[in-house]
């Protein structure tokens, strides 16, 4: 067991979190003059200096007679001469009489200047607190650093963890340790950018390195079938080995000409690509359908502004009148700012750009089956094209401009404040409610928004596809969750089993075998379609939940799931009887295979979670970890329809994960 735990066989420490224990521990060691509580940092070594000339010029000087001799104060900074130009001969600072050659600052005799200049970690470790004091030319940084810092958000691989970060956060507090700043951590949020993965082509010849061949240059070879055999090289057309699918790197040759992307797609659309392929802190497969794709949703956009604004050049919009608006275009405004609502979580909270742009996607197809050429119809467009180009501003900034102006604005969009959404216009008049029976999706009904549990209840079992699986059978209980499900749970096995046995037909001894039989069958299928009835024990009746995302696909349905299953959830101030502490929560995709054109054929989606129940001090659950997958076929030239997929299949292992965690919380006692 590696996690933080609960003391037990420890005296007075007995009972005591991992962090409790050791404060509790450190005061006890401290009052009897033992020792007192420290952090110890540890830092990589550090070699500061390099054997070339763009770096920062160390300030030393080397004397015959003074030995190493700094630079006095009013002699810097040390300045580098221009126009050098490396050779590979060595440091041609050491070949410049001009720069190497001084007098000694002590003695006056002849000396040299040194000649490595330091590393440009360096600079790098602190440049962000002399941005905050750029003209300030007689101090490394002013008080100006106080307002602007700590860096709202600092984005860097994962190399950066061990190397800049670490070293930024060991200057910063150098300086504050000097008095040249106030600021005590240099950054406010980290985040880790995944790796672009490509494929890697080689060959290894008998003798000499590896040579490596840029995706680009090479053919990949299909049979008759369309299966992949293998891979060429067009300039001699000679065969190559592929080394399946890796970062991409300068070493490998295996990186993508981003310029190529801007004269071909334009900017834009490599943004929009990257983005919409993966989040931006899991890695990312790169495919030349995938730009395609984004490319082909940009012209939609682009094509969807120009035919609105044809619409309406030449004539005056029609002011938005809420009021005279009618269902449908209540509808579509509902929808517009919905959407607003998401984009605005999605990029200023959970920092992801991938369900955004799948959001607005998915609203762009709803909007294009909006066909409404009355004044109130086009001034509804009208906002929905100005939102959608306004949360696309982030992603695709050059394009969303020249949108803006189109849709008739004068002033840049850039200049624009992030847009409010209308509270009034999320209002719904009615609801779509998921009914099951025994856990299982069995019908929708529509009620109104603000029906109760007995309407629902009513139009759940008058719904013709519900009444056939609850015709002549028990209702045992019936649970609602606001908005969102009803799940009616019914007594099938006795029943089926009394109808069985009033049939007449059969004799006494049939009969008897046949009950027998069909009962073991139906306590087995009944288990199975009820697991979305099962009851938590008393002791969870009142249970902290605590998550570390509110918003997630698990998060939710883990609520829904746990109030169907008779759990109240209370805040901690709510006097828990126990705790569900949610300690991972997570999801992605893995590529199976690849097609002939090295582009995803088939892919898996994942869900894992790691969860633990407390209760009193005591682990009632230890740490479990559960993962659920699924595969599915991809297809780069159905971009947006696969995304979509891939969400609903997400959602769906978020709802079978979210059964599962619940089950197990059934078994506690």
């Amino acid at each position: 067991y590696g996690d933080d735990g609960v003391c037990v066989n420890s005296d007075k420490y007995d009972g005591l979190g991992f962090d409790a224990a050791i404060d509790a521990i450190a005061a006890d060691l401290g009052e009897r003059g033992y020792g007192e509580k420290q952090v110890n940092w540890r830092l990589r070594d550090w070699g500061i200096s390099r054997q070339r000339y763009w770096g920062c010029p160390i300030p030393l000087i080397h004397c015959g007679t003074c030995g190493v001799v700094p630079v006095p104060d009013e002699q810097l900074p040390v300045t580098l001469p221009e126009g050098l130009v490396p050779d590979g001969s060595g440091n041609p600072l050491g070949k410049l009489d001009s720069f190497l050659q001084c007098s000694c600052p002590k003695c006056g005799a002849p000396a040299r200047r040194e000649t490595d200049t330091m590393d440009t970690f360096v600079d790098s470790s602190w440049y962000f607190f002399r941005y905050a004091s750029a003209d300030n030319h007689g101090a490394m940084v002013d008080e100006r650093a106080a307002y602007w810092l700590p860096v709202d958000q600092y984005i860097g691989g994962i190399e950066h963890a061990i190397l800049h970060l670490l070293y930024s956060r060991f200057w910063t507090k150098v300086m504050r340790d000097l008095g040249l700043t106030t600021v005590d951590e240099p950054f406010s949020n980290l985040l880790t950018q995944g790796m672009v993965l490509n494929e890697i082509f080689f060959r290894k010849p008998e003798a000499g390195r590896v040579q490596y061949f840029n995706p680009a240059d090479v053919d990949v070879t299909v049979d008759d079938k369309g299966a992949r055999i293998g891979a060429i090289l067009r300039k001699d057309g000679l065969p190559v080995d592929s080394g399946g699918i890796g970062t991409m790197s300068k070493s490998k040759n295996n990186g993508v000409d981003p310029q190529a992307l801007v004269n071909e797609y334009g900017a834009d659309t490599a943004r929009l690509f990257m983005m919409f392929a993966a989040p931006p802190e899991q890695t990312l497969e790169w495919s030349d359908e995938g730009v395609e794709g984004a490319y082909r949703f940009m012209k939609r956009l682009w094509r969807a502004v120009a035919v609105h604004a044809a619409a309406v050049e030449g004539t005056a919009l029609a002011p938005l009148e809420v009021a005279a608006l009618t269902p449908a275009q209540r509808e579509m405004r509902r929808l517009a700012h919905q959407l607003l609502v998401k984009v605005t979580d999605d990029l200023g909270r959970r920092r992801v750009f991938n369900t955004a742009i799948a959001a607005v996607m998915e609203f762009m197809n709803a909007l294009a089956k909006f066909d409404d050429a009355t004044p109130q119809g086009r001034a509804v467009t009208q906002e929905a094209l100005e939102i959608v180009v306004t949360v696309l501003s982030p992603v695709v900034p050059h394009a969303t401009h020249a949108l803006w102006h189109a849709l008739g604005h004068a002033d840049a969009l850039i200049d624009r404040r992030w847009p409010e959404h209308d509270p009034a216009a999320l209002v719904r008049d009615s609801l779509e409610v998921v009914v099951q029976v025994n856990g299982k999706l069995r019908g929708k009904v529509t009620v109104a928004a603000d029906a109760d549990e007995a309407t629902v209840r009513e139009a759940a079992l008058s719904n013709p596809e519900v009444a056939k699986f609850v015709a002549g059978q028990a209702l045992k209980k019936f649970v609602y969750v606001r908005g969102k499900l009803a799940n009616i749970v019914v007594c099938c096995l006795c029943i089926l089993v009394a109808a069985f046995s009033s049939d007449r037909r059969l004799s006494m001894r049939l009969r008897s075998l046949g009950l027998a039989t069909l009962g073991a069958l139906l306590v087995s299928a009944c288990g199975f379609h009820l697991q979305g009835a099962v009851q938590v024990s008393p002791r969870l009746a009142a249970l902290e939940f605590v998550a570390p995302d509110r918003y997630s696909d698990l998060q939710l349905a883990l609520r829904d799931s746990l109030a169907l299953a008779g759990a109240r959830l209370v805040p901690a101030e709510g006097a828990p009887t126990a705790t569900l502490r949610l300690l991972r929560d997570e999801s992605g995709r893995r590529i199976l295979s690849v097609s002939a054109r090295n582009t995803p054929r088939e892919v898996e989606v994942y869900y894992t979670a790691e969860f633990r129940v407390d209760a009193g001090g005591q682990e009632l659950l230890p740490r479990q970890e559960l993962t659920l997958t699924r595969s599915l076929s991809y297809d780069e030239t159905a971009l947006l329809a696969k995304e979509q997929e891939q969400e609903q299949v997400r959602a769906a292992l978020a709802r079978d994960l979210a059964a599962l965690i619940t089950r197990r919380l059934a078994v506690l006692r």
